[in-house]
């Protein structure tokens, strides 16, 4: 006994499916129900379809760090008690929140640069040491 064959519908759920895509295949009938209705073109179903899988990608990975930081539910930053921990000030938490800017700096840090400077005064005083030596007056110790 021979199955019918599936339709195309059937057979992009399957493939949304092994490709493990919800969120493309939660939506993909009311996409195809546009594209039946002509008010989609291909071009823009595929569109839709990504724009859907990334959508719920993004959606289930700010639930996971939002889970994963234990954040009291609910709370935001207009709530914290800033009483509480005073070497927190407002200002700069509203201003590192709402008007933060990413800056590349190149180079060392720093910290590096006072690191390599202690290094090389260390390297020249350990190779110089010898000669130091040499260059200090000899002392004897007369023994009884």
């Amino acid at each position: 006994m021979k199955t019918a064959p599936l339709s195309r519908r059937d057979r992009l759920r399957q493939m949304l499916a092994d490709l493990r895509m919800p969120g493309a295949l939660e939506a993909l009938d009311a996409i195809l129900r546009d594209v039946d209705g002509g008010a989609l073109t291909a071009a823009d179903a595929i569109e839709q379809l990504l724009t859907a899988q990334i959508q719920l990608r993004n959606n289930r990975r700010l639930q996971a760090a939002m889970r994963s930081s234990r954040l009291p539910a609910g709370k935001q930053l207009h709530d914290f008690d800033f009483t509480f921990q005073p070497s927190l000030r407002r200002e700069q938490i509203d201003r590192l929140v709402h008007h933060c800017h990413l800056v590349t700096i190149r180079g060392n840090s720093y910290r590096m640069r006072q690191h390599t400077e202690l290094w090389q005064t260390l390297h020249a005083a350990h190779d110089d040491a010898p000669a130091a030596r040499r260059r200090l007056p000899r002392q004897d110790v007369a023994t009884s």
